[in-house]
């Protein structure tokens, strides 16, 4: 069974829509802002042609990111992703050349391992904000951080070097400036003199509201400033902002 390479939106679609939270990110990047970044690769069933695991490379940043696609609570769709990666790494010239991160179901980091590559697992954990809990954020009482902090402010392109220092102290991120532009930012400065510094951000990786979806990340808050509610106000006003978005 060979690897096809998949160019129709609606297959592709319909495939990652039948698991929405599961496959989030990759339903994020079929939008036309991400799509001419990503290529994508799909085994099939033999009869019928369905989709059974796809894998996708999105090239869009400077380390590029692979995800391999299937339905988690299935054994055959699982043992049909695993199939998808060794054929990946049998024909190298699929895979990004260099470093890339890699997005995959428990235990198939062993496909690459035993291929040779040099793996640095570490667990990727997701929390789902479905839209009946947003009831909750909406009632509760405001929030506000300790100490002489601003309320949680929408980011432009015009705060990336701000962003960029924040991210410099972190031990690992994926911030890049371009993201400010792509996606939707929220952070909290302080009320220094000199303009105040940034405490804490967060923003979207992806963000579809033709499809009512969005991935959080790249929150962080400023090491000597946690614990002090900045992040609690970053993540709500960018999920409020999301829901005005139809997300």
């Amino acid at each position: 069974m060979a690897l096809t390479r998949e160019t129709e939106k609606a297959a592709l679609e319909a495939f990652l829509l039948e698991q929405k939270a599961v496959h989030i990110y990759a339903i994020g990047d079929l939008h036309p802002s991400c799509w001419a970044d990503c290529v994508w690769d799909g085994l099939r069933e033999p009869v019928g042609g369905a989709l059974r695991a796809v894998a996708l490379t999105y090239r869009g940043l400077a380390v590029p990111v692979l995800q391999v696609l299937a339905d988690p609570r299935s054994v055959p769709a699982l043992d049909a992703a695993k199939r998808v990666l060794e054929l990946l790494v049998a024909a190298p010239e699929r895979l990004p050349a260099g470093a890339f991160e890699a997005h995959l179901n428990s235990s198939l980091e062993t496909v690459l391992r035993d291929a040779g590559f040099a793996v640095e697992a570490h667990p990727h954990l997701r929390m789902v904000l479905a839209p009946a809990d947003l009831a909750h954020l909406r009632a509760g009482p405001p929030l506000r951080g300790q100490g002489r902090a601003a309320a949680a402010r929408r980011l432009t392109p015009a705060d990336a070097d701000a962003c960029m220092d924040l991210c410099g102290t972190l031990e690992r991120s994926w911030f890049e400036p371009q993201c400010l532009g792509s996606g939707i930012y929220y952070g909290v400065y302080s009320d220094g003199d000199d303009g105040g510094s940034l405490l804490a951000m967060g923003g979207t990786h992806v963000a579809a509201p033709e499809y009512g979806v969005a991935a959080l990340g790249n929150i962080a808050t400023r090491a000597s400033q946690r614990r002090k509610g900045y992040g609690r106000l970053v993540v709500r006003a960018l999920c409020l902002a999301l829901a005005d978005h139809g997300i």
